[in-house]
């Protein structure tokens, strides 16, 4: 058996953005967090900050701000 191409990275976490659930905060096993439009099925914005899987992800109505948590310990 060959492998012509490695697996994608897994999904670890999901948040909806409160005022839109078509927008979703999607947190992934290489450390990166993809803000995905589910109306038009696109990635809006890649984000990269952690060194490990993405463990949480907190969208915040009141702040206009996303929390992230990974296996790298941090909190960004």
């Amino acid at each position: 058996m060959t492998t012509f191409m490695p697996a994608p990275p897994a999904t670890t976490f999901l948040e909806f953005y409160p005022k839109d659930n078509n927008v979703i905060a999607i947190g992934m096993d290489d450390s990166y967090i993809q803000i995905y439009n589910v109306r038009v099925s696109k990635v809006k914005t890649k984000l990269k900050g952690h060194h490990k899987r993405i463990t949480g992800l907190a969208l915040s109505n009141s702040l206009n701000v996303l929390i992230s948590a990974g296996a790298d310990s941090l909190v960004n």
